[in-house]
């Protein structure tokens, strides 16, 4: 080990970390502005959030910003190992539309012109058995299954980079890719819950009532996660010990 000088100081430079953290949001901010207008898959899982993102525009926080820079890292990367002159900015396979719905799948020729949904957890243990799986994939299983949908194919790809699995006395980053596939009969219950919900929305969005739109995920939801959540009050939950929450 290097012996360190005793005069050696460290001290916190915050303006830095506020100047790293804008250029950081302009990045993301320049997504949003070429961004089509229309409903997109991330607004079928929470419709309810997608209405107010939609009528009342709020910036992301910054802790939002560093969360979406992981994952846009990970994108890049991924995407740059078959495609080393790939655009330092892209993180999808591009825009697509479907059923009136826009939708970019993170990667496809990778895994055999197949859709992929590419995500970071940051759990420190793998769901093992099928029921575990399905229930911590939730939400990637959603959004991938709308791009199998949206794309007529019954196979696609999940990939999860784990940023602190433990294994054995340790944690390390780890990498799992799940194929997941549907059968033609679950192919079309999906299909039918996604234009249900894209109608819901564009009805939400065309009355300017959101009332018929099912609540959000409850770790979407709350003060601290939500900007819109003294407006939207979501009952059952609004003014309510989260342990009291309901559907």
């Amino acid at each position: 080990m290097l012996a360190l000088p005793q005069d050696l100081t460290l001290v916190r430079d915050e303006y830095h970390e506020v100047r790293i953290t804008d250029l950081a949001r302009k990045v993301i901010e320049q997504g949003d502005t070429h961004r089509t207008a229309g409903i997109h898959v991330s607004d079928l899982l929470d419709p309810l959030r997608a209405w107010w993102r939609t009528k009342f525009p709020e910036k992301p926080d910054d802790r939002t910003i560093w969360l979406w820079l992981v994952g846009r890292v990970l994108h890049q990367f991924l995407i740059s190992l078959e495609h080393p002159t790939f655009n330092a900015l892209t993180t999808d396979s591009g825009t697509k539309e479907a059923l009136g719905i826009f939708y970019s799948p993170d990667h496809e020729s990778f895994h055999e012109g197949r859709p992929a949904e590419i995500k970071t957890s940051r759990a420190v243990k793998e769901p093992e058995t099928p029921d575990e799986m399905r229930e911590s994939y939730h939400q990637y299983l959603e959004q991938l299954g709308c791009y199998m949908v949206l794309e007529n194919i019954l196979v696609g790809y999940l990939v999860v980079l784990f940023l602190n699995l433990r294994t054995g006395y340790r944690t390390t980053p780890s990498i799992r890719v799940y194929k997941v596939s549907l059968t033609e009969e679950g192919f079309y219950t999906l299909e039918s819950s996604i234009a249900e919900t894209r109608d819901a929305l564009s009805l939400a969005l065309e009355s300017d009532d959101p009332r018929a739109l099912p609540l959000c995920r409850e770790w979407l939801c709350g003060e601290t996660m939500c900007p819109w959540w003294g407006r939207c009050q979501p009952p059952g939950r609004y003014g309510l010990p989260k342990k009291q929450w309901t559907a």
